[in-house]
C-alpha cells in the first residue's frame, strides 16, 4: 500500500480555483497544510499548498 500524501486536497484547490471559487481554494489548501505539516511523506502535498 502506498500512503495517502495529500496531493488530491492540493488539486482539489487547483480545481476550485479554475472554477472561480476562491474562498473555497483557499480553505481547502490551508486544510491541506494544516493535515499535513507533521510526516516526511507528506512534506510535497504541504508545499504545494503553500
Amino acid at each position: 500500500m502506498v500512503a495517502h500524501n495529500g496531493l488530491c486536497l492540493v488539486h482539489r484547490a487547483e480545481v476550485l480555483q479554475y472554477g472561480g471559487d476562491w474562498p473555497a481554494a483557499l480553505d481547502e489548501a490551508r486544510r491541506a497544510c494544516t493535515r499535513f505539516r507533521q510526516g516526511v511523506l507528506n512534506r510535497i502535498a504541504l508545499g504545494q499548498a503553500f
